[in-house]
């Protein structure tokens, strides 16, 4: 395993970057924030703005990390946020609040749809 591992710390830019996990159907990037926008009623541009109190960045990041196989430090960069462990607080954020607020749960739920018709 060590001997795999450093084949592939010498492919990715950063060590952090290496990954041992299973490669599963995605979706793909412009799919998953399109589905978000639509859902949210909300242009990709704002998904990608600091908004205070606002669940939609981090709902989008949580959507992109679990369908579209982008690690936490790719979401950063693709919404701009400043770290990978942002995102992390951002999705812990969003699941903490998932668990007492319908109107976020129907939300996620009909995003998840839509991704399950573009999957099919």
């Amino acid at each position: 395993i060590k001997e795999l591992y450093n084949e592939r710390v010498n492919e990715y830019v950063s060590k952090e970057d290496v990954s041992f996990r299973r490669e599963a159907d995605t979706i793909p990037v412009k799919d998953a924030l399109n589905a978000v926008s639509r859902v949210l009623n909300i242009p990709i541009a704002e998904l990608k703005k600091r908004s205070y109190k606002s669940y939609a960045r981090p709902l989008a990041a949580k959507i992109l990390c679990q369908h579209s196989g982008l690690s936490q430090r790719e979401v950063a960069v693709l919404l701009g946020i400043k770290t990978g462990a942002g995102v992390c607080q951002q999705v812990r954020r969003v699941d903490g609040k998932l668990r007492s607020d319908r109107y976020l749960q129907t939300m996620l739920h009909r995003i998840e749809n839509e991704l399950k018709a573009v999957r099919k």
